[in-house]
């Protein structure tokens, strides 16, 4: 039985700081831009008065995140959806024999029926990618907030998108189109050549995995210091097309998601009675372990081979000229950290497992 369903490393969870609690005293290192300088003269405000200019440019801010053109619709509209079908609002709809199933097919079926919180994902994700991450880029090209760029806040995002939107193309919707067809139940053998193949449709959340740290850890440190992307944050956390997500809460998104397919083939499992089916059910469930154990193994090569560049350049204390800042600044603390837990540690596997794996009973809550 697969035991762990998470891979993220132990470090601080709660890193993102809601911008309401921050003290209103918060300094910024913005740099004021050309354009608004000459906006603020031309208003009688004096260079030497930092606290109106940082006002003055704050009130630009919100006046371009006002003005900034929303898609009307951030929904993806798949295949057939586009000639106007939508999405059942439940599998009863479209299953004939519903009301004569006994209580395990029921089940089966209830869990099958994941389709549409898998639409409901991937739109989730447009809204991130058409909205937040445009408006970003909106922003860059009125001179706010270039320190900050999506890669930063979202890493790869927009190939985890573009993995899901494939995935259903070419396997949900297929499933869920024979069931309109026929109004028969839901086959979970449909589902196993896409459940084979998880390692190469979803192979981009290796990267966003190794960079949701960093991420997270630059989004906690913008948001302490940076009145511009406080609110910059505060736009997009209020917008109604946005549906109260947080901040933090998109950047978990992909994390949360990928692994829930491995509790869904469990509760299919659970509730197939046939045997030959429940064979090719658990090679489909043994498929997206191992894809969630090589995500383990990804961070864990990626911490290592950190650890030794730094150890390499810091041999008994001494210090190499030239060191990455970024990684001096991100990930020094947390390499001195690993080396002197793998030193205490030598040889004992058990000792850095721990630190990418989490059982899951320890954080039903976190990704459920």
């Amino acid at each position: 039985m697969y035991k762990y369903l998470t891979f993220q490393r132990r470090t601080k969870q709660k890193v993102v700081t809601d911008f309401s609690t921050l003290s209103k005293g918060t300094s910024a290192g913005a740099k004021p831009r050309a354009a608004l300088r000459q906006v603020l003269f031309s208003q009688g405000v004096s260079d030497k008065n930092p606290v109106s200019e940082e006002r003055g440019q704050l009130d630009v801010l919100k006046q371009d995140l006002q003005a900034y053109a929303v898609p009307v619709i951030l929904k993806w509209r798949w295949k057939e959806e586009s000639l106007g079908t939508t999405l059942e609002k439940n599998w009863t709809e479209i299953v004939d024999s519903h009301a004569t199933m006994s209580k395990m097919q029921r089940h089966q079926q209830e869990a099958l029926w994941f389709v549409r919180t898998k639409l409901t994902y991937i739109s989730k994700l447009i809204i991130i990618k058409d909205l937040v991450i445009a408006a970003l880029v909106n922003l860059h090209q009125h001179g706010f907030l270039q320190e900050v760029t999506p890669e930063l806040l979202f890493s790869n995002l927009p190939s985890i998108l573009s993995a899901h939107q494939l995935f259903w193309q070419e396997v949900i919707y297929p499933m869920l189109h024979e069931v309109r067809r026929t109004g028969k139940p839901f086959d979970p053998m449909r589902l196993e050549a896409g459940c084979l193949q998880f390692h190469e449709r979803f192979s981009s959340y290796k990267h966003y995995c190794w960079e949701e740290e960093n991420n997270l850890e630059f989004t906690r440190r913008q948001m302490e210091s940076n009145p511009h992307f406080l609110t910059y944050v505060q736009w997009v956390e209020t917008h109604p097309q946005c549906e109260r997500m947080r901040l933090g809460d998109m950047q978990a998104k992909p994390h949360q998601r990928i692994t829930k397919y491995s509790l869904l083939l469990q509760a299919v499992l659970k509730n197939t009675p046939d045997s030959h089916v429940q064979q090719i059910l658990r090679g489909m469930l043994s498929s997206v372990n191992s894809f969630l154990e090589s995500i383990n193994d990804y961070l864990r090569l990626k911490d290592e081979e950190l650890a030794l560049s730094i150890s390499a350049q810091r041999v008994e204390g001494y210090e190499v000229e030239g060191i990455n800042e970024e990684i001096d600044k991100r990930r020094v603390p947390k390499l001195h950290e690993l080396l002197r837990r793998n030193l205490e540690d030598s040889g004992q596997k058990d000792s850095k497992v721990s630190r990418v794996y989490a059982p899951v009973t320890a954080r039903s809550n976190y990704l459920l």
